[in-house]
């Protein structure tokens, strides 16, 4: 049965029945851009703008052109969380896991792109998809 993550708990909320039958998981152009975002916001601060946008590939290099990761507050980049659905409480387990979450029944992890330290607020960059970082659960 899948579990909910922390970008799914929306689809959960809206139709329960989504997480209690089989899924077949696939992957798509929209979700490989996303993750190449991702993964230009966590290298950019470690080896500079220009040879983090050297790495991404010719298809979603644009998407990365105008971000400017200087722009983001200071603070981890790729800040992974367990929510545990039963205790409702929640931590952190790591920076830039890459989505190593623990296989553990009644958990939703997810991954904050960035945490800042100045201010109480995680930053979420969503590319194409259908519910607002802001108004996600």
């Amino acid at each position: 049965m899948p579990r909910p993550t922390a970008s799914s708990l929306w689809l959960a909320e809206l139709c329960p029945a989504s997480h209690t039958q089989p899924q077949i998981r696939e992957t798509s152009d929209a979700q490989a851009a996303g993750s190449d975002v991702h993964l230009f916001l966590e290298r950019a601060p470690k080896i500079g703008r220009a040879a983090a946008l050297a790495e991404m590939n010719d298809a979603t290099r644009h998407l990365c052109e105008d971000l400017d990761p200087a722009a983001l507050p200071n603070g981890l980049r790729e800040a992974s969380f367990v929510y545990d659905l039963n205790q409702r409480t929640g931590r952190m387990i790591g920076e830039g896991l890459g989505r190593g979450y623990p296989d553990a029944a009644g958990l939703a992890c997810g991954t904050a792109d960035v945490l800042s330290v100045e201010s109480p607020a995680v930053w979420d960059y969503k590319t194409g998809w259908p519910v607002r970082a802001a108004e996600s659960l």
